[in-house]
């Protein structure tokens, strides 16, 4: 099994926006609230390629996202490379983008990222990435 990455600057972006989680929770919909309960105990692989890379396991915990020490067994399995990781959270690429593109690839049970709320929820996480990394959104 690979190594779980724990340095680097990936893994320093994710762990901030662990940390900055509780003033997105608050401010989401009580129904996108009430589907992410539904995913209590849900973990995913994200694999990222190219040299800023890494092997991340998150995992949702009392309706957080963390960032875990240690494998688990996974639902889903996420691959994008760096780029696309770094272009989402400069916000020059949206989750729905990347994934219609074909940047991210998605495999397990894809119905959790397929609702319009749950890609909502995880633009409004990548937008808390922006924030702590004092970023502006950058779609047009």
């Amino acid at each position: 099994m690979a190594e779980i990455t724990k340095n680097g600057d990936i893994h320093a972006i994710l762990l901030r926006a662990e940390k900055r989680q509780a003033s997105l929770m608050e401010r989401l919909p009580d129904n996108v609230k009430e589907k992410l309960s539904s995913a209590e105990g849900r973990a995913a692989r994200v694999k990222v390629t190219g040299p800023d890379g890494g092997l991340f396991y998150l995992k949702l915990i009392d309706g957080r996202l963390r960032l875990l020490d240690e494998p688990c067994e996974t639902r889903n399995r996420v691959l994008m490379s760096d780029q696309t990781f770094y272009h989402l959270v400069g916000g020059s690429l949206t989750p729905r983008a990347a994934k219609a593109h074909r940047l991210i690839q998605i495999a397990g049970e894809e119905e959790m990222y397929d609702t319009e709320e749950l890609m909502q929820a995880v633009e409004d996480w990548l937008a808390e990435i922006r924030a702590s990394l004092g970023l502006k959104k950058k779609v047009r």
